[in-house]
């Protein structure tokens, strides 16, 4: 299992030696991360939200995050929910940089309340 405190900081760059985590792994680590669960090869969310404006804050706030860790998960705006879909597009898995980027995420989140 990958140390908790490995989820702080910034996502490491896409290269050779950023390798998929098994699903172990990920398994393992998922209990830190309250409401994610792991689906189809990706980490996944649902957002709940008092309005649709909350929504959208939130969704301009995960992607300016997204650009500055140069790390882009999904995101589908419903109304007052946003579901966000996260895993490492160049690897075609998940990686630490997406538990890296859930926490990110979550953090934001709880700006809002």
């Amino acid at each position: 299992m990958i140390e908790l405190n490995s989820f702080e900081g910034n996502c490491l760059p896409c290269n050779d030696n950023l390798m998929l985590l098994s699903d172990d792994n990920i398994k393992e680590n998922l209990n830190a991360f309250k409401g994610w669960f792991y689906e189809s090869q990706k980490l996944t969310k649902q957002y709940c939200f008092p309005d649709y404006i909350k929504g959208i804050e939130f969704s301009n706030l995960i992607a300016k995050i997204a650009e500055k860790q140069n790390h882009h998960p999904d995101l589908e705006i419903l109304y007052k929910k946003v579901n966000v879909r996260i895993w490492t597009h160049a690897c075609n898995g998940l990686t630490i940089n997406d538990f890296i980027l859930a926490r990110k995420i979550d953090q934001v989140y709880n700006l809002f309340f």
